[in-house]
């Protein structure tokens, strides 16, 4: 593998990968260096890295996606060879498909290396963009489409998802269904609207189960534009006006209420609902476009009878006509600095990334 040095193209990652260390510290740099050398890639090092959290690894994928078209090349990617993280590395599926997606370099050599399997579940998903199906893009109905791409993709990660949020908790069925069914439409979404690969990662351990799906497309405001929609929630918005650094938080808290009222509509299990359940059962659920990553944790929105309560059944009434209540509370609390309910990332990433994390029950 040709490597091609510069005094500063080495992005050098240490310790354990979060998506917090990507967005602050390695986009950072990233952009950092791009706006200096546009001909030399730079070089992804990872040989001190000892763990990659699950949520960060779709990511580090989406990382790879984007620095590989920007430079015209797969980017130089350096591990410490037969070590753990390698082996973790190749057991989940990253090495094949960044190879094959032209993302980074992964050498020959390295895929002898295998040390031992690690539990099969764990095994990244990933989608191609609906027109790259054949089968799917032979239906000109629109909304059959992606009822056939959602159906279709639901049924390949059932096994593997049900597993892996059973592992550690005991999660009513249906809140197991639903949060699968929620997934399938995220990774749908990713799919036909974003003109870019999706990718999700979940995992399972002792303290719980994690879990993340990004991609690294249009974003949420040209993606849901070209489905006709208007995003009202930023037309003159004094707030933006007063604070621009919060228009990606206004589209994402705009995307999340089509979804509530898709849910409240007894449609299909999407967004809202998985944010809903988690948050229900002690979970945190984020979502990142841009800048802005929005924080719904369990402390917060489990108890919140602002847009929806539990009837005597276990089932969840929504009352609120939209999520405006939900927007002023993340805002206030933002305002305030009560809590970390809006994070503003100085580097803005391409895309949307969604994670989730249950402590184990």
């Amino acid at each position: 593998m040709e490597r091609k040095y510069t005094l500063d193209n080495h992005i050098v990652l240490q310790g354990n990968v979060t998506t917090n260390m990507l967005y602050t510290k390695v986009l950072y740099l990233l952009r950092k260096y791009y706006r200096n050398e546009k001909k030399i890639a730079p070089i992804i090092d990872i040989t001190q890295v000892t763990y990659i959290e699950p949520e960060a690894v779709p990511l580090l994928i989406a990382l790879g996606d984007y620095f590989s078209k920007l430079y015209h090349s797969a980017i130089n990617i350096e591990m410490e060879e037969k070590s753990a993280l390698q082996n973790f590395l190749i057991n989940i599926g990253f090495h094949r498909y960044v190879k094959e997606q032209k993302f980074y370099n992964i050498p020959d050599n390295y895929f002898g290396n295998w040390l031992h399997n690690n539990r099969d579940i764990h095994r990244i998903i990933w989608m191609k963009k609906a027109e790259e199906y054949s089968d799917v893009v032979r239906i000109n109905d629109l909304e059959l489409r992606r009822t056939y791409l959602s159906y279709n993709i639901q049924k390949n990660i059932e096994e593997q998802c049900r597993l892996i949020l059973s592992d550690t908790h005991k999660l009513p069925e249906n809140i197991i269904d639903c949060t699968i069914e929620g997934l399938a439409e995220i990774l749908t979404n990713a799919s036909i609207y974003s003109q870019s690969q999706g990718y999700a990662y979940l995992a399972s351990d002792r303290f719980g189960t994690k879990g993340s799906v990004c991609d690294c497309g249009i974003g949420l405001q040209e993606s849901f534009e070209q489905q006709g929609y208007n995003c009202e929630w930023i037309l003159n918005n004094k707030d933006i006006l007063e604070h621009p650094e919060l228009k990606n938080y206004y589209l994402i808290m705009e995307i999340m209420n089509y979804s509530y009222c898709k849910h409240k509509s007894g449609e299909r299990c999407n967004l809202w609902t998985v944010q809903n359940d988690l948050t229900r059962y002690g979970g945190t659920f984020k979502v990142h476009y841009g800048n802005i990553q929005v924080v719904f944790s369990s402390k917060r929105c489990k108890e919140c009878q602002k847009i929806s309560y539990f009837n005597e059944y276990g089932d969840r009434e929504c009352f609120a006509d939209d999520l405006k209540p939900c927007l002023k509370c993340l805002r206030d609390e933002y305002l305030n600095n009560q809590d970390a309910t809006i994070r503003n990332y100085e580097v803005a990433f391409r895309g949307v990334h969604i994670e989730f994390e249950i402590p184990r029950g």
